[in-house]
């Protein structure tokens, strides 16, 4: 007797994947239901016009269990992302057979043992992110061997061991690889530059040894390089400081010598420059002055002598200045003040002498000064008590200055705007429940703005932050026809790449606590401009502010993320949609509005940070290309 076995179908390859689901708190998989179409039904499934499944997008959802070895017998697979959730265990082997995946990120779950080798062998991936889990061990050398059209790896934040593998030599399209806090040992390899386009390096927090200069110079086209909080050792790279398109060099606690050069061209987008923890001498390069951009400066922490150059105060998008625990010399330059957005002027342990300029309290919105250690003389500037943001004044040590109390002290300052941002909360809402009852409207809808929490720790993506142009136009509507979708997507993108900025690369960090459409400016090719940071520099002040979703006082309001979500759960997205918006792809605002949601979650560990927004919103677009 012959039988005939029936071939499983996707659908019953989803439900055994959701059948590995131990725990789902948020109902994420309630959609995936035995009677409904994957394809147009089943939440974070994306299928090709043939009907078979391409895309499975479940983030940041705290789903629990062990990954199903059963995805293995979707053929057409091309993108697995399952990052912010709690699956454990490890990646099944069935996925070496997925010939056709081009992503996998599983950051942030627990999973744990090696990483699997036959990961080298799917002969299409183009991302893989395997960070913030426990996996051990060495980096498999075999991981590389098929790695031809592979752009993105990062294995950080797990508890790796050993060497950096010298195949990743093969990965000729490599564009990032972040290999960050872990245990790693050895050398850079020579051949971390091997590809062309190799734009973002970050080994920070290893034990990793030995020179780098050879290696680093190969770079032609990076854009960021972490070398932080390693044992490195010799000439420290500042070769590559004259690349077009560098934003971040950070070699900051190594054992680098020698003398930091004259810069001789610097990128107009270089934004920071951390060299601080090393045993660098010689005198600070007044040609610093020509990276205009910069807005991160640490030269602390080593053996810099000679004087302050005075034309670090020509740049004005300065952040941060850290030059402590150096044999620096001279006076605090009163040229300082005129750094309007400045926050830290950490000048702490140096040799500096005279007074304390009065002109450093024009710098309006400074939150830490620090200039302990040092021989000043004379008094207190009278109008320092008059600096709302200083949260942090050390005037003391080898000093003679006179101390004097503030008037408010920063508690009473966030009692004041707390009240104030209150008041104004409740006059807001009385108002538009007062139009909603005028009106009579039952889909009267208020929009909740939300802004995820910042992380402490630098981060995948660097946003780029254009704070003001000379000429900016308003922002315009949705009524205006010329903000199709491809300009809103790209709207977007680059007010997510500048909050990741914010949040992940300000020390200290900066929440802006005022997003909303009339402070997203558009310059003329509709770049988006961030505007309105008069809020934002509270954000130090109040380390919890911004962490609840607004609510809604009556029945009266719909809060509008909650009709949108009601919305895609009953198969109904495209009721959401403009359908006057010209060139949108349905899939790509469905994507979109699904991370608003996310977003605004009720539980703030639900939330993605400004990073994982930019990766999501950035594979939103470019997924046919990965």
């Amino acid at each position: 007797m012959i039988v005939i076995v029936s071939p499983i179908t996707e659908k019953e390859i989803l439900l055994q994947f959701k059948g590995n689901i131990s725990s789902d708190p948020f109902d994420s998989l309630r959609s995936w239901d035995p009677s409904k179409n994957p394809c147009q039904d089943y939440s974070g499934v994306f299928c090709n016009p043939d009907g078979n499944v391409v895309k499975i997008v479940l983030w940041n959802t705290s789903l629990g269990g062990v990954l199903s070895p059963g995805l293995s017998g979707l053929k057409s697979l091309r993108i697995i992302t399952l990052f912010g959730n709690k699956f454990t265990g490890n990646i099944p082997f069935e996925y070496g057979e997925i010939d056709t995946l081009w992503k996998i990120n599983v950051s942030s779950n627990g999973l744990s043992g090696l990483i699997p080798e036959f990961l080298g062998d799917l002969p299409n991936i183009r991302f893989l992110d395997l960070s913030r889990n426990g996996f051990s061990g060495e980096i498999p050398w075999a991981l590389f061997k098929n790695c031809y059209k592979t752009k993105y790896v990062s294995f950080a934040h797990n508890n790796l061991s050993g060497p950096i593998p010298v195949p990743v030599g093969n990965c000729l399209n490599l564009e990032g690889i972040d290999l960050s806090f872990n245990v790693l040992n050895g050398i850079l390899p020579l051949e971390v530059c091997n590809s062309p386009k190799m734009m973002y390096i970050s080994v920070r927090s290893n034990m990793l040894s030995g020179s780098v200069q050879n290696q680093v110079s190969e770079c032609g086209s990076l854009n960021l390089l972490d070398l932080g909080s390693n044992t490195f050792s010799g000439p420290a790279p500042f070769e590559v400081l004259g690349l077009a398109n560098l934003s971040y060099f950070n070699i900051s606690w190594n054992s680098f010598e020698g003398q930091i050069p004259e810069i001789g061209a610097c990128s107009g987008g270089f934004e920071v420059f951390d060299v601080s923890g090393n045993a660098l001498y010689g005198e600070i390069p007044s040609s610093i002055a020509k990276c205009n951009g910069l807005k991160y400066l640490d030269l602390g922490y080593n053996r810099l002598s000679g004087s302050i150059p005075v034309g670090l105060s020509g740049l004005k998008d300065l952040l941060v200045i850290r030059l402590a625990n150096n044999s620096i010399d001279g006076m605090i330059p009163a040229e300082f003040g005129s750094i309007e957005w400045l926050e830290v002027l950490d000048l702490h342990n140096l040799r500096l002498g005279g007074e304390i300029p009065n002109e450093i309290t024009q710098c309006q919105f400074l939150l830490e000064l620090d200039i302990s250690g040092n021989s000043l003389e004379g008094e207190i500037p009278k109008n320092l008590d008059n600096m709302t943001y200083l949260k942090t004044r050390v005037l003391g040590g080898a000093s003679t200055l006179a101390s004097r109390k503030p008037k408010l002290s920063a508690s009473a300052i966030v009692a004041i705007v707390a009240a104030a941002l209150i008041v104004t909360g409740v006059l807001v809402i009385t108002v538009v429940n007062m139009k909603a009852r005028g009106k009579r409207r039952e889909d009267e809808t208020m929009v909740i703005e939300s802004t995820p929490l910042p992380s402490t720790e630098s981060n995948v993506i660097i946003g780029k932050l254009v704070l003001f142009s000379k000429t900016l136009p308003s922002s315009t509507g949705s009524g205006n026809p010329e903000l199709n979708w491809p300009r809103r997507f790209r709207i977007a993108v680059g007010t997510a790449r500048a909050l990741a900025y914010l949040h992940h690369d300000c020390k200290p960090p900066v929440l802006h606590l005022n997003i909303k459409s009339t402070n997203i400016l558009l310059d003329e090719t509709y770049t988006p401009k961030l505007s309105d940071f008069g809020l934002g520099k509270f954000l130090p002040l109040l380390d919890s502010y911004g962490r609840k979703r607004s609510k809604a006082g009556a029945n009266e309001v719909v809060i509008l993320c909650d009709y949108v979500r009601g919305l895609i759960e009953r198969g109904s997205a495209s009721d959401c949609f403009d359908r006057s918006l010209r060139g949108f792809v349905e899939n790509e605002l469905i994507q979109v509005m699904k991370l608003g949601l996310i977003c605004t979650s009720e539980m703030a560990s639900r939330r993605p940070s400004m990073a994982e927004v930019v990766q999501v919103l950035e594979s939103v677009r470019n997924g046919s290309e990965l």
